[in-house]
């Protein structure tokens, strides 16, 4: 995604010289290539995926790879530095440290003169954030990478699958947090299990296969791991092993992930703050786009099933308190021969960022929020005092007469 924002500069300078001139002007594009995963800028790697402790995280792919792919990668394990001096590559691998290759949304920053670029990559998990300083162009127009470095995010725990985004109105880059682990679904399989399969994650994988992905590349960030038991390396496989499983469920927040992650640009030295934004919502975030109001923020969930979320703050430019509405579609009618819809925004709740910070930090569970029953009849309905809503997992689809329903039937306990 970074080269399209590259694109979007270039195009831009040919239009203003085009429309100063008294005829059309046809003017080159060069492209250039910014940066690449795993290439060294300065006194980083862009794209390297980080543990908590700072470590890179380390890989084995097959020996013949010119460059690390999630295609031809056996799997990913401890940080470096971290590794028991029993192991070794298995014959027909090496190693080396873990890149992603799925650069997403990409922002331009000025501060004293100086330019750079945030950018966020999507996959493989633990997500992380990229802030590089960019040279000035030179005669040319070419720019170039002076330094890379991750941004810091402890606080929050990391981040999970950072999907697009955009620049709000005040300068700062806005992301999202997609595909984070259905919490329902998490708390009934994997974070129940005993002796964990390798194979079913108690039945996780069964129910969202994505989701269950990104959570066990997601234990990474902890210093555990996935599918390593056979190269000698059990006692952090969270798929084979208790206790590291174990270990895992006790650090893992489920509802700390699936947040729009908003990164500021602090000082012309490259330092930057990073805040997860609880007060939009917490959904499979797509993007979010702040209106010019400064007050007024849209925010798509990238599921079917899903919800088109409205957050309305008390201050202008400030995420940290407001209100959440979700759009409501009724009344389908047909004018000029297009589908029309009334909109109605519903108020899910008022809220502040301390209070929610509060709730994803803690050890809070599906069960604490919701009481759940079984949809019966066909079509399936909820039983009295139980509310239907739209699901797109596995996990609660009811079949009735060889047809599926995405169904769930919910109460707030």
């Amino acid at each position: 995604m970074r080269r399209p924002a590259i694109v979007v500069i270039l195009l831009a300078a040919a239009t203003a010289a085009a429309a100063a001139a008294a005829d059309p002007v046809c003017l080159d594009i060069a492209w250039n290539t910014l940066a690449r995963s795993g290439l060294p800028y300065g006194s980083g790697v862009w794209g390297a995926a980080t543990a908590k402790d700072g470590k890179k995280v380390l890989e084995v792919v097959a020996s013949t790879s010119a460059i690390p792919s999630i295609a031809t990668s056996e799997l990913s394990f401890n940080p470096i530095g971290a590794v028991p001096a029993t192991w070794a590559a298995p014959t027909g691998f090496k190693a080396t440290a873990l890149n992603s290759v799925s650069p997403d949304f990409i922002s331009f920053h000025t501060k004293n003169g100086k330019t750079f670029a945030f950018n966020h990559f999507e996959y493989p998990q633990p997500s992380k954030m990229y802030v590089s300083e960019l040279s000035k162009p030179d005669a040319k127009g070419k720019i170039t990478v002076v330094n890379t470095k991750p941004l810091d995010d402890t606080k929050d725990d990391g981040l999970i699958f950072m999907c697009s985004g955009t620049m709000t109105p005040w300068g700062s880059h806005l992301g999202g947090e997609e595909y984070a682990p259905d919490c329902r679904l998490y708390e009934q399989t994997f974070a129940k299990c005993v002796t964990p399969s390798e194979a079913t994650q108690c039945g996780m994988a069964a129910g969202d296969s994505l989701s269950t992905l990104n959570l066990v590349e997601f234990a990474r960030y902890y210093g555990l791991y996935s599918a390593v038991a056979k190269y000698n390396l059990a006692s952090v496989d969270i798929l084979n092993n208790q206790a590291a499983h174990d270990k895992f469920v006790e650090l893992y927040k489920c509802y700390n992930y699936g947040s729009s992650p908003e990164a500021k640009l602090v000082s012309s030295t490259g330092t930057t703050s990073l805040t997860k934004w609880r007060t939009l919502g917490r959904m499979s975030h797509e993007t979010a786009l702040v209106m010019p109001d400064r007050k007024t923020v849209y925010s798509t969930d990238d599921h079917p099933n899903g919800v088109w979320l409205k957050f309305v703050a008390d201050k202008k430019q400030k995420l940290d308190s407001g209100s959440l509405y979700a759009a409501k579609l009724k009344s389908q009618r047909v004018e000029n021969g297009k589908p029309t819809w009334d909109l109605e925004w519903i108020l899910l709740g008022k809220g502040n960022q301390a209070a929610l910070e509060t709730i994803a930090e803690s050890n809070m569970k599906f069960s604490d929020i919701f009481e759940v029953a079984t949809p019966t009849g066909s079509p399936p309905a909820c039983p009295t005092g139980f509310t239907a809503a739209a699901t797109a997992i596995n996990f609660a689809r009811v079949t009735v007469n060889s047809t599926n329903y995405f169904i769930e039937c919910l109460k707030v306990g």
